[in-house]
């Protein structure tokens, strides 16, 4: 009776394991997500502090760089009043045509492969996107991705540069081969035509996005396709039709608000302004940087259910584990 009991309490710690999975897998996307902002306030601390060779003009004539949040860093000191009207001046610029505070998040959804994501803000190139399955960063340029040659485990991209060049992947995010082309050749765009037709023919992920804000308020906010048409690109979609009246509505998040909900993983439905209705019409959904390798996840990626919960439902299964334990050994 004892070992039966015994058996009984093993299986109700895999129930309660098996009933966490979701929190599980929902970390890494999260953890993730709270390093790009803290690194960004610490990227902001030291251009003002001259550290590490940062600046704040350098910050300012970036092409690769958009903050997170229009905030000074937390516990920040200016070394002169000139600095500090520099450093208000600057973000009345980047607020001036329409900035999303916590900015977005971007996510490339592929058919068999792991979904990679990325964030508007931060010192990024647009190429570096995450794979929470994998823990690591691919270079891939969102615009020219498909989902392979017929092979549903590989995924190939073309990257511009001198030379341009196909990169093909496995599913595991590992380096297959790479082809470059010469630039100087008759041929350049015959080649790159037939290198890239091989892989186009099979289609490319799709290129969603939510904001930070409304990923953190909502555990099931929709995600919509991102544009990069015309003159839309991963840093300006708040300037989209679309969103500019969103804008108008939408929580104002704070950085303080990002960082205690990501560590929590809890959504802040408190923080909504006074006069944002619960019930907004949702969007249509179509079907940077540290480098921290995808198999497809489910999802489950993008919920945030709090690590709470995993100590939860270990203390039940424990509960009957106990339960069925007890009466066993009275006996």
């Amino acid at each position: 009776m004892l070992i039966y009991n015994i058996k009984q309490f093993l299986w109700s710690g895999a129930v309660a394991a098996i009933l966490c999975k979701d929190a599980i897998l929902a970390s890494p996307l999260d953890d993730w997500l709270l390093k790009q902002v803290e690194r960004d306030e610490k990227l902001l601390s030291n251009a003002l502090l001259k550290a590490d060779g940062h600046s704040l003009e350098a910050l300012r004539s970036s092409e690769n760089y958009l903050p997170f949040f229009l905030e000074a860093p937390r516990n920040n000191y200016f070394d002169s009043p000139a600095q500090e009207m520099e450093f208000d001046t600057w973000l009345a610029e980047e607020g001036r045509g329409g900035f999303l505070p916590g900015g977005y998040i971007f996510r490339l959804r592929f058919s068999h492969l792991s979904t990679l994501y990325a964030t508007s803000a931060g010192d990024w190139d647009g190429t570096t996107w995450f794979s929470p399955s994998l823990g690591k960063n691919l270079i891939v340029d969102p615009a020219r991705v498909w989902n392979g040659s017929g092979n549903p485990d590989i995924f190939a991209t073309m990257l511009a540069g001198a030379p341009p060049k196909v990169i093909v992947y496995d599913q595991k995010g590992n380096l297959l081969r790479e082809e470059s082309f010469d630039v100087n050749a008759v041929d350049l765009e015959q080649r790159v035509a037939v290198a890239v037709q091989a892989f186009a023919e099979n289609g490319s992920p799709n290129l969603e996005m939510v904001s930070l804000a409304d990923y953190l308020d909502d555990a099931d906010a929709t995600w919509k396709a991102a544009d990069l048409s015309g003159r839309f690109n991963l840093r300006n979609q708040q300037q989209r039709d679309t969103e500019r009246e969103r804008l108008k509505i939408g929580p104002q998040l704070t950085r303080n608000e990002a960082v205690e909900a990501l560590k929590s993983k809890s959504p802040r439905r408190e923080s909504r302004r006074p006069h944002e209705s619960s019930e907004s019409t949702p969007l249509p959904q179509a079907s940077g940087s540290e480098t921290p390798p995808q198999v497809s996840l489910t999802p489950s990626e993008g919920s945030r259910a709090p690590i709470g919960w995993l100590v939860l439902a270990v203390v039940i299964g424990a509960a009957l584990g106990l339960r069925w334990l007890l009466p066993g050994r009275q006996k």
